[in-house]
Parts: structure tokens; C-alpha cells; sequence
């Protein structure tokens, strides 16, 4: 019994096909049609790329920019740590008396200055400026801070 409604609707399947009435087909798919549709994944696939490849590219560089950023934050905060009015002796702490100061980091990625300037902008304060420069390609990056100390009396 199962059989042969199985076979009833086989035979009308089969019967539409050759009536041209719609249902399934058996012509499958053209040429054109196949060359078509891997014309449009190839397409989708190297936009794809080109996409990922400019998400690394920026990661890195936003990695490259924080790192440095890091590096100066650690600077000026071991900067600050320091006595910048007077030492024990009555004089000025060394890390804190005008002038420039070079450092580089650990891993000599990166290279900074940071320049210390008595009275610049106010009396009685210290003016610091961080700079932290990096190479990224064939040009050098360079991230900056400013900060206006009083001193303390």
C-alpha cells in the first residue's frame, strides 16, 4: 500500500517533468550559471580579505600607539614620584631639574625625551613635556603629553 502510493507519486512527478507543468527539474544547472556564481564568491571572498587585512593593520597600529602611551604614562608617573622642590641636601631632585632627559624602552622599540622647563608658562612651575616616537613603516610616530607642575615650597 505504501509502496504504491510511493510509486503514484513518483509517476506524477516524472509526468510534469515531461508535460513541462511546474515542479522538479532535471536540467540542472548552465555553464553560465556556475561561472556566474563563482565569479560572485570570488568577488565576496576578496573583499573580504582586503577587509581583514586593513582590521590587522590598524589593530597593530593602535597597539603600537598604546604601547608607547604606556611607556610615557610609567616615565611621567616615575617622574612625579620624585621630590620636584628640593632633595635631603636642599638641592633639586636630579630626575627633576630643567633640561632634556632621553630613555628608550626595554625592547628599544621605543624611544622618548621628556623636556622639564622651570617658570615657562607660570612662575613656580615646572613645565614637562613627554614625547615617545615609534616606527611604524617607513615613518616614524611619535605620541606627546604636557603637564604643568607647581613646585612645592
Amino acid at each position: 500500500m505504501i509502496t504504491e502510493s510511493i510509486k503514484i507519486g513518483l509517476s506524477r512527478i516524472f509526468r510534469r517533468k515531461a508535460t513541462g507543468m511546474p515542479g522538479l527539474d532535471d536540467r540542472g544547472f548552465t555553464l553560465l550559471e556556475v561561472v556566474i556564481s563563482i565569479a560572485i564568491l570570488l568577488v565576496a571572498a576578496f573583499a573580504l580579505t582586503t577587509l581583514n587585512a586593513g582590521t590587522w593593520k590598524n589593530t597593530d597600529s593602535s597597539k603600537s600607539y598604546t604601547e608607547a602611551s604606556v611607556l610615557a604614562a610609567r616615565n611621567l608617573e616615575a617622574l612625579f614620584s620624585e621630590k620636584y622642590s628640593s632633595n635631603q641636601a636642599g638641592g633639586m631632585s636630579p630626575a627633576i631639574t630643567a633640561g632634556d632627559t632621553p630613555f628608550t624602552s626595554s625592547d628599544g622599540r621605543y624611544s622618548g625625551t621628556y623636556r622639564i622647563r622651570d617658570n615657562d608658562i607660570l612662575p613656580d612651575t615646572k613645565t614637562v613635556q613627554m614625547t615617545v616616537s615609534f616606527v611604524r613603516g617607513s615613518s616614524t610616530k611619535t605620541v606627546h603629553f604636557n603637564y604643568l607642575l607647581p613646585v612645592r615650597k
